[in-house]
Order: C-alpha cells, then structure tokens, then sequence
C-alpha cells in the first residue's frame, strides 16, 4: 500500500520528486561532464543539470497564493515560499504586427514568481516557471544562484535542461557589451548629476513607494527566437528580476507595472536595420 504522506515517484534517472506531506521536493543530479564553448564564453564556472520543469510547473500553479517548494541541485538544497508575482497591469495588452496589420494577442497566464527562503535561511526567490522554462535567481546567504534555460546558450538543447551559476561566476563583459557608447553614458551622467533630479529625489520621504508603468517593444529577432507567447514570458521574466533590485535599494521602492508588449512579427527592419547598438536604441526611443 502506497503511503500517502510520502510517495517516491522515480520520473527519470537523473530526476526524483518526493512527495512529503504534501510538500513537493524536486531534485536533479548536476551532469558533471557536461561543458560547451558557448557557456565558457560566459562563466567562469557552472553547472547544467536536468529537471522534470513540467511537473514543478504542476506543483507552482496548484495554488492561487502560495506554494511550498523544495528543491535539491546537486549538494544545493533549499526550501522556498513562492506567490505569483503579476507584473502585468489591468489594462494590460499584448499587440503584434503582422503583414496584414497590428493584432491584438490574449494574455498568458501569470507566470512570474516572488518569495523566500524558509527554515532559517536568508535570500529572496525570484522565478519564471513555465511548463518548458525556469529563469531566475536564489539568494543564499551572501551567494546568488542564476538559473537559465541551457537553450538561451546552445541552439537545441532539450527544454528540460538548464543551467546554473553564481553572480561571481559570471565573467566580464566587453565595454561596449551592454549597447551603451560613451557619449550616450555621459548623458545618463548628466541627468543623474542634474541639481534639479537630485533635490527631486532627495525631498522624497524615505521608502516612499512610485509606479513605473512601461511598454516592451520587440523586434523581429525576438519573435523569431521565442516565438509570441515565449517573447511575453521572456521579457516578464526579465522584468521581475529587475523588479527585485527596486524594492528596498533606494529612497523609495519602485514597482514596475507592464502595460503592453508591441512584437514585430514580420517586418526585419523595425525599428531599424542597422545593426549599431546605439543607432538600435535610438530608434526604439524615436519609434
């Protein structure tokens, strides 16, 4: 007879779900051997490992609110809350351009994740689940643990393999890496050291809370990659992290509110064709 406090459910040879009082606990074995030029490029060290992403997406969106997940990568083991974090505001759209015009899209479920660590330990939990996606961080203690899907950085990796590494591990980026010239920092520089923005900033009461409502625009490359409904989760994704170093880091916390995302299907040359990273971003503030 099967004890239903806890069930041992073998999904793979790399891959165990344990189920213990009603308490989920996902955990994959690190492939040891595995290593690409492509993630060497990027990091100094990491892991890759295998998970049953399907059955975690499962275990997340079983609750409405908040949902008790363990999970085990290799000798990492942690116990975390998770609740929805919607970034989306309520008049939220998603649009689309097509050879035959702008289309409007239906919304995805929510697919973002905020929490924490339990038991004792310290750290925040941000984290993108879907049913072919995990991307996100862990913090524990003084470390950060990024998870990526291994397909970001090998074309045609299986969906249920990814990759994990610390914020340390990650090696350092060329200058001109972030699409960002000299001349376009000093401008940032400028506004930032403006007299008038600092007095602005300075007069705000402390932990006073401002909303960022913003629009994603996406080129073709994007839809190409990540297709529509991925495109949306991608960028999500990225915005709750982003939303994670806005919290408690300033005079005042800072919430990102999203309230559409345009994504150009069809037409290679929006918002231009030139391949110069500020002539990009320049054309998306001028579009």
């Amino acid at each position: 007879m099967i004890n239903s406090k806890r069930f041992l459910l073998a999904v793979s040879l790399l891959f165990t779900v344990v189920f213990a009082f009603g308490q989920p606990k996902f955990s994959a074995d690190i492939l040891n051997d595995f290593q690409t030029e492509e993630l060497d490029r990027h990091f100094k060290k990491y892991d890759v490992f295998d998970l049953d992403i399907s059955s975690l997406h499962l275990s997340v969106i079983a609750e409405d609110y908040e949902e008790l997940v363990s999970l085990e990568i290799g000798d990492l083991d942690w116990t975390f809350v998770l609740a929805p974090n919607d970034l989306r505001g309520k008049d939220y759209v998603i649009r689309y351009n097509t050879a035959e015009g702008v289309k409007i899209g239906t919304p995805g479920p929510v697919v973002t994740y905020m929490g924490h660590q339990i038991n004792g330990r310290s750290g925040s939990v941000r984290l993108t689940v879907t049913d072919d996606l995990l991307y996100g961080y862990i913090k524990d203690g003084e470390a950060t643990y990024n998870i990526e899907p291994l397909r970001y950085f090998v074309n045609g990796a299986p969906v249920e393999r990814f990759v994990i590494y610390r914020d340390e591990d990650v090696k350092p980026l060329p200058k001109d890496a972030c699409g960002v010239s000299e001349d376009e920092m000093e401008h940032i520089y400028e506004i930032r050291d403006n007299d008038d923005f600092r007095k602005n900033e300075e007069a705000l009461p402390m932990m006073e809370c401002r909303e960022v409502e913003l629009a994603v625009a996406h080129d073709l490359s994007m839809f190409n990659k990540f297709g529509l409904s991925g495109t949306e989760n991608h960028a999500n994704s990225i915005m709750n992290l982003v939303q994670g170093n806005y919290d408690d880091e300033f005079f005042y916390s800072i919430e990102f509110i999203i309230v559409e995302h345009y994504v150009e299907t069809s037409n290679p040359n929006f918002p231009t064709s030139s391949t110069n990273a500020g002539t990009v971003l320049s054309s998306f503030r001028n579009w």
